[in-house]
């Protein structure tokens, strides 16, 4: 079975959106979660919201992405290609930065 790489891209691409969308919303919400776990309204706010609200709110942002940057093919994939595209695409900045181990999970 073939790799798609562009389904991949567009799949990370609206995953990164929507996890800068539910960091904002948890800024916002500023500790009111209406007796769900931390975090967990915030997530079903995010799910509730059309698409295009999601992006409009991310629009602007910046996101560091910590990852294992070890690899330089990784790296010019996210830099050279994802990286462009997530601005281009939502006006999100993404910054991907060093970590190893227990810094990433």
């Amino acid at each position: 079975m073939p790799f798609d790489v562009l389904a991949v891209h567009r799949r990370v691409t609206r995953l990164v959106a929507v996890a800068v969308l539910a960091v904002a919303a948890s800024l916002a919400a500023c500790g009111a979660h209406g007796g769900l776990p931390a975090g967990q309204a915030d997530i079903e706010a995010v799910r509730s919201l059309p698409w295009d609200s999601i992006v409009a709110r991310a629009r602007g942002t910046e996101v560091v992405w910590r990852m294992w940057r070890g690899d330089p093919s990784i790296n010019a994939y996210v830099d050279r290609w994802v990286a462009p595209r997530l601005r281009e695409r939502y006006g999100i900045a993404l910054r991907a930065v060093d970590g190893q181990g227990p810094e990433l999970v």
